[in-house]
Formats: C-alpha cells, sequence, structure tokens
C-alpha cells in the first residue's frame, strides 16, 4: 500500500485524464456532502475568511488547495451567494504572488467594509506577514497590496505565532487582533490600532496569555448582547465573554466551547440585519490517507446566528434562511417511549437516508437518556444522570423540554439543543444507505412531543 508521501507525489504528476478520474471518484464518494459548502471541484477547504455582506450579497472566502485534498499551496477562494445556502463559485479571489510577501501561502484573515470599499486583512507565510487587498463595490474584483502592511511582529516578545487578523472600527480608528503565541506564557492577541488601515502600529497585549494554550489562533472579538466576546482556536473552538475596557483591554469572566465537536477557526460578521453570523471549518477525522483517497477534504459549516441569553451565556441557532433547502416534510406529535412497555424505541415512518433535517422536542421525564438514532448506529442523545448531550456538559432546567435542531449530510452532522450547546460530527460509510431514523428513551417514559423532519435539497455535484 502506497504511504501518504507517495500518494501526494502520484496527484502532484498525474496528468489531466488522471486528475479527471480523480474527481469523478471524489464525486461519487457516499460521504461526500450534498447541500454543505465545499468547492465543485475536490482539493482542500479550511478556514472561513473574511464573511462579508455587500449590496445585499453574502461574501465567504475560504482556506483553499485547488485540486489537492491536502493543506498546501494556499489560496482564498471565494464564494457569493443571496441566502446563505446556495452559493455561486466566484473565481480565486486571492492567490499567493510568486516571489511575493505571500509566496508560501494566503492564511486566514478578515474582510471590512471602509466607506464602500472591501478590505481584506490577511497572513502571508512564511515568514507571517499582515497583508491588505481591496475590493470593487460588487467584491468581484480583488487587487493586492504587495506590501506587508505589517512586516514583523513588535520586538521583545518571544512569539510562537503571529497571524490571522481581526479588524473592527472604533470612533478614533481602525484596530486589530493578530493571534500569537509567547514562548514559555502561553496563547494571546497582539492589538494594533490604524488611521486607515494601511499604516498599523502595536498597541499592547490585549489580554493576559493563556498557558493553557499555545498559539490563540484566528481570534474574532465583537460586541454580542451587552458584553464583548472572543472566539479563539487552539485544539478547539473556544469563546471567551468579558469586558472591554476604555484602555482597550479584554478581561474574560465566561469561558466554554462555542462548539464541542469538529469546529474549527470560527468566524463571525454582522450582516445589514444586524446578526452575528458564525461559520466553522469542519475538519476531517478519517485518516489523510483516506483523504487524499477520496480526492477531497474540509466541508464549512452551515451558518448559524449568535446571540446572548438573559444570564450572559452564548446562544447559538441555524440561520432560517436554510429553510430554504427543505423538500419533502413529515411531522409527527406526541410519540410515546416507554421502555417498561417494550416501546423505548420507535421508528419515524418514511424517514430515512443521510441528507435530513431534524427539528424534535422532548418531554424527558423520568428518562436515563432520550434521542434521535441516525445513519444506521449514531446516537445523539441527552444522558440526565452524566447531564451530557452528543457527549457535551448540558443540563436540562426543571421541567424543562429537550429542544433539538439537526442536520445530516452524508458524513457530517451539525446538531444544536435547546439553543445553547452545538455539537459537529462526523460519520463515514462505505455505501449510501437509506438508514431509519429512530427515537429512544431508557429506563423511563419520555414523550416526543413533536418531530418535524425534511428531506433536502442537493446542491452540490
Amino acid at each position: 500500500m502506497a504511504t501518504v508521501d507517495e500518494l501526494r507525489q502520484r496527484i502532484e504528476r498525474e496528468s489531466v485524464l488522471e486528475r479527471q478520474e480523480r474527481l469523478a471518484v471524489a464525486s461519487n464518494d457516499p460521504n461526500r456532502p450534498k447541500y454543505h459548502l465545499l468547492p465543485s471541484r475536490p482539493g482542500w477547504l479550511n478556514d472561513p475568511n473574511g464573511p462579508i455582506q455587500i449590496n445585499g450579497e453574502y461574501h465567504l472566502f475560504y482556506q483553499y488547495n485547488p485540486d489537492m485534498p491536502y493543506h498546501g499551496d494556499i489560496h482564498w477562494a471565494h464564494v457569493v451567494s443571496d441566502d446563505m445556502a446556495h452559493w455561486e463559485e466566484l473565481p480565486i479571489g486571492i492567490a499567493p504572488t510568486p516571489g511575493g510577501a505571500d509566496k508560501n501561502g494566503v492564511w486566514t484573515g478578515c474582510a471590512v467594509n471602509n466607506n464602500g470599499v472591501p478590505t481584506i486583512l490577511y497572513t502571508g507565510v512564511s515568514p507571517e506577514v499582515q497583508m491588505i487587498a481591496t475590493g470593487d463595490a460588487t467584491l468581484r474584483t480583488i487587487t493586492k497590496r504587495e506590501q506587508p502592511a505589517i512586516a514583523a511582529p513588535p520586538k521583545g516578545l518571544a512569539l510562537t505565532g503571529f497571524r490571522d487578523p481581526c479588524v473592527w472600527k472604533e470612533r478614533d480608528g481602525w484596530y486589530m487582533l493578530i493571534g500569537a503565541g509567547i514562548k514559555d506564557a502561553g496563547g494571546t492577541s497582539l492589538l494594533y490600532r490604524s488611521d486607515d488601515l494601511i499604516e498599523w502600529q502595536y498597541v499592547h497585549l490585549f489580554y493576559e496569555p493563556d498557558a493553557a494554550r499555545g498559539v490563540h489562533e484566528c481570534p474574532d472579538f465583537f460586541p454580542l448582547g451587552d458584553r464583548h466576546m472572543l472566539l479563539t482556536a487552539w485544539h478547539g473552538s473556544h469563546y471567551d465573554i468579558g469586558d472591554y475596557t476604555a484602555d482597550h483591554r479584554f478581561v474574560s469572566d465566561t469561558h466554554g466551547l462555542i462548539d464541542h465537536g469538529n469546529f474549527y477557526a470560527p468566524k463571525t460578521f454582522e450582516d445589514e440585519q444586524g446578526r452575528r453570523i458564525i461559520w466553522g471549518w469542519i475538519q476531517e477525522t478519517r485518516s489523510q490517507e483516506e483523504q487524499i483517497r477520496a480526492g477531497w477534504s474540509g466541508v464549512m459549516s452551515l451558518p448559524r446566528v449568535l446571540s446572548m441569553s438573559s444570564d450572559g451565556k452564548p446562544e447559538s441557532r441555524f440561520a432560517p434562511e436554510l429553510h430554504s433547502l427543505r423538500r419533502t416534510g413529515r411531522t409527527f406529535e406526541k410519540v410515546t417511549l416507554d421502555p417498561m412497555n417494550n416501546l423505548g424505541s420507535r421508528t419515524l415512518k418514511d424517514v430515512e437516508g443521510d441528507t435530513l433535517e431534524i427539528v424534535a422536542e422532548f418531554d424527558t421525564g423520568m428518562a436515563d437518556s432520550v434521542g434521535i438514532v441516525l445513519l444506521g448506529d449514531v446516537t445523539i442523545a441527552y444522558d440526565r444522570k452524566k447531564a451530557t448531550f452528543a457527549g457535551a456538559p448540558f443540563k436540562l432546567g426543571a421541567k424543562e423540554t429537550l429542544r433539538i435542531h439537526l442536520y445530516v449530510d452524508r458524513s457530517v452532522i451539525e446538531v444544536i439543543a435547546n439553543d445553547r450547546v452545538a455539537v459537529t460530527m462526523r460519520h463515514y460509510s462505505d455505501e449510501s444507505a437509506q438508514h431509519p431514523v429512530r427515537l429512544f428513551a431508557t429506563a423511563g417514559k419520555s414523550v416526543a412531543k413533536q418531530v418535524q423532519t425534511w428531506e433536502m435539497e442537493h446542491v452540490n455535484p
């Protein structure tokens, strides 16, 4: 069997015909999602970049290796949509410039609206420098500024990372966070300020270094409710909620995971409705060799809307625009689950397959666990004794019902419970199968008050 390096070398030498054959194999992969965003030409996808809404259109970029299903030769792919559910691919947004400051890769960054001029800031490697590009009013034409805006990190800091700019505007100018790590101290972000988005001055560390994480990748900072939220990535997608002080520092008092599964490098933006929309990279969990053989790797999450609960905790909901993907729907009312009377498991009639949306509400009663089984053996459940949902910490309040909203798209499962815990999972199969969907309860009676299901439109080739 060929090694990973041998497979890579084989791909890099293949002929046009061989590449076409490989792409055809990828398109027929039963694990390749049918309505999640991913490149039409199989290759590598990772971090979401520069989400922005301009003149009513949603634009999204993402890290992309054209044709090759592994990380390398990173470009910014570019897609546009009216509804965040149906996407049009545009030409590559930003590509490395041979011999330029980003010759080794166009890495993660953001996009802002500068008085009608879409402006992009991103990291070029190696070494890590911060770059600028601007778009026309439609963001169909993007022009790079070849010289870095920030050519080197500030002196005197033993940094282990210097990448992934996040930019916002305040009354006195523009501010930028750059994800960083400090040797022997931990992850942090560096704060910069500018009057014009071109000339930048280092201000200070934005918050105290986090010894638990080496580098705070992909920082994203924004107001949410009457607080501020900082998102960072390092072995998980983390959030911090806290106070943004008058001297431009951030002090966190609440920390957690914005998603407890395979959801990485989150990036947000505020749309024209004033909603905070979040995207994440859904990573693969099969081996690199399997990814290379499949010919593709990486999926973009569905868009979610972030908000703050009345008790100061983050909430997330799938964007309602996704309803446009719904096709055949079914509704089930008051399904009793009673294991003591051999009714602990109930199959939903005529609900099967691997591209579905499900919304379910349970009165959990005295059951030890309650949930849904799909794709044959994937169990998504609330465990009352362990106080977990799909393996994530979660506890229902007194008399609170369990509300599950999930999307399954072949190998991808995204699920949110009660708007406050999100889990993204991967499940691979050798073939596409019409598995039925079951509800279940253990050790006590429960009632599924209502279950709604929809088959989903297939938008991917």
